[in-house]
């Protein structure tokens, strides 16, 4: 899952290799529930830290509304210099932060 672009290109490769170019990406059974997630929170002006904070609610919100997607938000930042692991989170734990308001 890609929140936004910021500079260069976006891509999303298939199984199959095939490229898609676009400035936003949902994939599998709990992509629309990201992406009304995303719908209702991109913008361009995002910072850093409000785009991991939005693509976070939006694996969130797809794997504990999906029954077939995993248990664990893995997000990772991709930028000019290589890549970064920004968090690993328990659908669980996320779920009573966000029900609590405390996110």
């Amino acid at each position: 899952m890609a929140v936004q672009l910021v500079e260069g290109c976006l891509y999303y490769v298939d199984s199959e290799g095939n490229r898609v170019c676009g400035d936003q990406f949902a994939v599998g059974s709990g992509s629309m529930y990201a992406y009304g997630v995303l719908d209702s929170g991109l913008r361009p002006d995002l910072t850093v830290e409000e785009a991991c904070d939005l693509g976070r609610r939006a694996i969130y919100q797809a794997t504990y509304r999906d029954a077939y997607s995993g248990g664990t938000v893995n997000l990772y930042r991709v930028h000019s210099q290589g890549w970064e692991r920004v968090s690993q989170d328990d659908v669980l734990s996320l779920h009573q932060q966000f029900a609590s308001g405390s996110a």
